[in-house]
């Protein structure tokens, strides 16, 4: 069977280390359909998204296009990556699901992670570090949410973390194109005077 990490640990900071990202997961519904073992290895290095949900699980089910737009978003990215476990369910109610509602991600089998990760509610989405991992191979976990979360704010996270330093990311929610151009508006010449500097 597949090593799947198995351990959780808290250090003094605010953030946790996650298990290593090592051996094969099994997939349970990939791309191309043909349910091969999953190489874990390329995550390495990257930060993570992971998603952790259930099909009986309407927010799960609610967040699945938008996660599955970022997914398109990132492709090509070296950076970062989505990971979407499956929790609970056996493999062909799983597969049958996304039989009717396709994702372009993969999905692996996540119930190794019931108990370390603690997990209560669903969905539970994580950001995970894996660039400079610990001493064992560990990834931080950066941030933890339990419930309906909306992807553009994971994204604004995962686009901080990323940020160079004494870059600053800001997070809105903009409900039309007005709002666009004032925001740029206000922006612009912050961005003028950035670039001048680098000059």
């Amino acid at each position: 069977r597949p090593q799947e990490p198995t351990a959780v640990t808290a250090t003094k900071s605010p953030v946790s280390r996650f298990a290593p990202i090592e051996g094969d997961f099994t997939v349970v519904a990939p791309v191309d359909g043909k349910g091969q073992p999953a190489d874990m290895a390329p995550y390495r290095g990257k930060v993570l998204l992971v998603n952790l949900w259930a099909t009986w699980c309407a927010p799960c089910i609610k967040e699945l296009p938008e996660l599955a737009a970022y997914h398109e978003r990132l492709a090509g990215r070296s950076d970062v990556a989505l990971l979407s476990f499956n929790v609970g369910e056996d493999r062909a109610a799983v597969e049958a699901f996304l039989k009717s509602s396709p994702v372009s991600f993969p999905v692996y089998c996540g119930d190794a992670l019931v108990e370390p990760l603690e997990l209560a509610a669903f969905p539970t989405k994580m950001i995970l570090d894996a660039r400079k991992p610990g001493p064992d191979g560990s990834a931080t976990v950066r941030y933890r949410r339990e419930g309906l979360t909306t992807v553009a704010s994971i994204e604004a996270r995962v686009a901080a973390l990323l940020a160079p330093a004494g870059v600053v990311c800001e997070t809105l929610e903009l409900a039309d194109a007005a709002q666009v151009a004032a925001l740029f508006d206000r922006v612009q010449p912050q961005l003028v005077v950035h670039l001048a500097a680098q000059a």
